[in-house]
């Protein structure tokens, strides 16, 4: 059994790379350390997060929340709807879930009683920032790498 790692040979690589327009040039680069990134995002979220985080949509709705904090945003539960693309009745299970595990706090909008605002509890924002300042500084590995 061969040990090789490719498809193809190495002139059927070289012909795909002029082919497909990225020999010699960024691009190549470019699209391996994307798919890198993706990867090692998957992995990192499977190594270092609650297991209640791993679903698509948790997932999604947890990070809405938590780029809403960034940038200074109130939340509602339709906005985190609309954003995280699940249907309705799934996010507000979804929701439900983080919630009674303690991720997530509602809250009614002080000026309209219809809505409903979701924040991050204290614990998922720590958990959050250890995620992110890991994979700022993976970007950052990968953007030195690359250059």
């Amino acid at each position: 059994m061969s040990n090789t790692k490719f498809w193809a040979s190495a002139p059927q690589i070289q012909n795909l790379r002029q082919k497909e327009g990225f020999e010699g040039s960024q691009s190549l680069r470019d699209r391996r350390a994307a798919v890198f990134f993706e990867i090692s995002s998957r992995a990192a979220k499977v190594e270092s997060l609650p297991t209640s985080w791993r679903h698509p949509l948790a997932w999604s709705i947890l990070l809405e929340l938590y780029r809403a904090r960034l940038e200074l945003e109130v939340a509602s539960v339709k906005t985190i709807q609309i954003a995280s693309g699940g249907a309705s009745a799934t996010v507000i299970r979804h929701i439900d879930a983080l919630e009674q595990s303690g991720w997530v706090n509602r809250d009614r909008n002080a000026d309209d009683a219809r809505v409903t605002n979701l924040t991050l509890s204290q614990a998922s924002i720590q958990v959050l920032n250890q995620w992110a300042d890991q994979r700022a500084a993976k970007l950052q590995t990968l953007s030195s790498c690359n250059h």
